[in-house]
């Protein structure tokens, strides 16, 4: 979603680079750190369990249970199954909005309690915070993946290597649950 200048010069909702729209009546949420705290919180809990309670193939154990989110949802991925790992037996990243929060990330990992796999692109803006959150894996022992490949920061990205990656990172590292 993307916020501009529409011809009479009031801001409002246009398209991204890519030409992909905002529908104005999905819900738009800006959180605090405190606030993605509480939301990483209930979505380990509460919410990881009414998935598994309404869907019979969600999966059962923390081995078989992953999270993985793109830009600030891989920052929000981040955040939410470092701080849970008992919940969380993987933990992706596609494209992670970090900023500064490297330093903060990289403290919440515990050595050998997850699979880490942080993916970016050579043209991401965020491929720096996102090699220095890497970085500060390895300086604390942490294991952990780290892809950088060919392309841009956006849908393009994220809808075809980046999603196909992702795929594959959690088909590795997730265990197998009998249906």
């Amino acid at each position: 979603m993307v916020y501009g200048r529409d011809p009479e010069g009031r801001f409002g909702l246009r398209a991204d680079a890519d030409g992909d729209g905002w529908d104005p009546e999905w819900p738009v949420v800006m959180i605090d750190w405190e606030g993605a705290r509480a939301y990483a919180a209930w979505l380990a809990g509460p919410g990881l369990e009414a998935v598994r309670e309404h869907f019979d193939f969600a999966a059962r154990t923390r081995e078989a249970t992953g999270i993985d989110g793109v830009s600030l949802g891989g920052m929000l991925a981040l955040e939410t199954g470092l701080r849970h790992p008992d919940a969380f037996g993987t933990v992706g990243a596609i494209q992670p909005a970090i900023s500064e929060r490297f330093e903060a990330l990289a403290l919440l990992a515990s050595p050998g309690r997850q699979q880490i796999r942080l993916l970016s692109s050579d043209d991401d803006p965020f491929l720096a915070p996102t090699l220095a959150l890497s970085d500060g894996l390895t300086a604390r022992a942490i294991e952990h993946d780290r892809l950088v490949v060919p392309g841009p920061h956006g849908y393009a990205f994220n809808r075809g290597p980046g999603a196909i990656e992702l795929l594959f990172f959690h088909d590795r590292a997730l265990a197998r649950e009998p249906l």
